[in-house]
């Protein structure tokens, strides 16, 4: 989650992690006045994923009229190997990771 909201001391940004902790209790708290759907499907593994977005307001005052982008990655656990401090891990789990950048 991405909010470009100021925090409750009007400041844009901390390097506090209490208060880090503090304002993200309190946004996950409040009503989402967006709702986003994903629809993602494969014809057969391996093959090019087809991805359907639909946004919506959930209150029509809360979004401002214009023109918007929304940015998606798609990401996925990879098993792959790792070096760690006792050796290398050939089954570790990355999680996360970006699947590709176009």
């Amino acid at each position: 989650m991405l909010d470009r909201c100021p925090l409750s001391d009007g400041k844009i940004y901390s390097t506090s992690s209490a208060q880090w902790a503090g304002e993200i209790l309190t946004a996950l708290q409040r009503p989402a006045s967006l709702d986003l759907s994903l629809q993602v499907q494969s014809e057969k593994v391996g093959t090019a994923w087809a991805c359907r977005v639909k946004l919506s307001s959930s209150d029509q005052r809360t979004v401002s009229s214009g023109n918007y982008l929304l940015t998606l990655w798609l990401v996925e656990d990879v098993i792959a190997p790792q070096k760690t401090a006792s050796g290398t891990n050939d089954t570790f789990v990355h999680h996360n990771v970006l699947r590709h950048d176009w």
